[in-house]
């Protein structure tokens, strides 16, 4: 399987995006105003811990494992 290259970022998945993913896109542009900047890791780190926050709340205690640096 080809994996799709987005300016150095790895698409998850073959294929377009779903409807989901469109919103999520739509919705980064409206709260910035249609500037989406790149990510930083202060903000990757933010939003992750707001959505694991809610995955909490729903029941859903689980984190995404990510690779330690050594």
């Amino acid at each position: 399987m080809t994996r799709k290259m987005f300016e150095g970022f790895v698409a998850p998945q073959d294929g377009s995006l779903t409807k989901a993913e469109e919103g999520w896109v739509e919705f980064l542009r409206v709260i910035c105003f249609d500037s989406v900047p790149p990510p930083s890791l202060e903000v990757v780190q933010a939003l992750r811990g707001a959505l694991d926050h809610q995955r909490r709340l729903r029941g859903r205690d689980w984190e995404v494992k990510t690779r330690a640096t050594p």
